[in-house]
């Protein structure tokens, strides 16, 4: 560690609730390194009101591989210290349904763990960590979106990349839980469909061992065995080809997760009709709405059940994601904080006391 520039803006970044100020050293290397982290950057404070400053040596040139993989260990290190104490961490990629459903993903195969949530990241999951998954004791989960390490045999030609220029799809920003945990086992010689198995018990705890990194003391002897209950037990994906396996992954949450919308309830559009393709104003705000929630609320305008709005969604929209009744659960439930889609029941009440939208 040098004197820090005073020539460039520090990158600072929210690493599992503690703040991290990063000097890297001129405006390549920071701008490098803003882009390898701009998932995990911050303007607020920290949650404990600790801030770690890593500070590189001073040069006019971009960073070389080995210096962005060793700032990549510095940062982890300030994770696991971040979380002692406070936060189970597994070794386990992680990605979510647009709900919040989080998805587990352990291998002990580190390229194969950063093949496997990029892939599934471009088809419909949101990224939430490449190595560290982190969950208090209720499995709230807390995302690390760092940038993903792709190993290589010979070290030299080991790499990072940011998620931004990968292309990956961000996690939402709260409300993140665990849903599933899955082991990979990739067969390359697999030309059929993955295969999904459930792991008998008690194997499923001694199966995770490995791939426990740290737990709050409070916590150590049960925490195991507390996720296995949690999730309701491990799964194994074997797989040849992952792009076959977003789908299989998707199937696992959707049957883990409850969906928030019944398919018997009918929900119906606030304001379809008022001579436009959107609402006039919401609150007193005009609004226009993205292609999915436009299409939702269009296709409830005369009351519409969760399967007419999927269905509608399928036939409007070009390629639809693995986890599309995810986004469209995920459209329902923003509509509905809009108040531009209510239960038919509720419009039948509305109409019984004389009320208005």
């Amino acid at each position: 560690m040098t004197r820090a520039s005073s020539q460039h803006s520090p990158v600072v970044l929210d690493v599992l609730g503690r703040r991290v100020r990063i000097d890297a050293g001129g405006h390549p290397a920071t701008a490098q390194v803003d882009a390898l982290w701009s998932r995990c950057r911050t303007t607020g404070a920290s949650d404990t009101g600790e801030e770690t400053t890593i500070i590189l040596p001073r040069t006019d040139r971009p960073l070389t591989p080995d210096a962005g993989l060793h700032l990549a260990d510095q940062v982890r290190a300030v994770a696991l210290e971040a979380a002692a104490g406070r936060l189970l961490l597994l070794r386990a990629a992680a990605v979510s349904t647009p709900d919040g459903s989080v998805v587990a993903l352990v291998s002990s195969d580190a390229a194969q763990r950063a093949s496997v949530v990029a892939e599934l990241s471009r088809r419909g999951f949101g990224y939430v960590s490449d190595e560290l998954l982190a969950a208090d004791e209720s499995f709230a989960v807390v995302a690390f979106p760092e940038p993903l390490r792709f190993e290589h045999e010979d070290p030299e030609f080991s790499t990072l990349a940011g998620p931004d220029a990968l292309g990956m799809r961000p996690c939402p920003d709260a409300g993140l839980r665990l849903a599933a945990v899955v082991m990979l086992e990739h067969d390359p010689d697999l030309r059929g469909a993955p295969e999904l198995t459930r792991v008998a018990r008690p194997d499923d705890v001694r199966r995770l061992e490995d791939a426990l990194v740290s737990a709050p003391s409070s916590w150590a002897e049960t925490a195991l065995p507390d996720l296995v209950d949690e999730v309701d037990g491990l799964w194994v994906l074997t797989y040849g080809e992952i792009q076959a396996a977003a789908p299989v992954l998707a199937g696992l949450v959707a049957r883990r997760t409850q969906v928030p919308v019944g398919p018997g309830q009918l929900y119906v559009a606030v304001g379809v009709g008022d001579g436009e393709d959107r609402p006039l104003a919401v609150s007193g705000h005009d609004l226009a709405l993205d292609g999915l929630r436009r299409v939702v609320w269009m296709a409830a305008a005369g009351g519409a059940s969760l399967e007419d709005l999927h269905a509608a969604a399928i036939r409007e929209l070009p390629d639809p994601h693995p986890v599309s009744v995810q986004l469209v659960a995920a459209a329902v439930r923003d509509l509905m904080g809009l108040r531009l889609l209510v239960p038919e029941e509720g419009v039948r009440r509305l109409a019984a006391v004389g009320g208005d939208m």
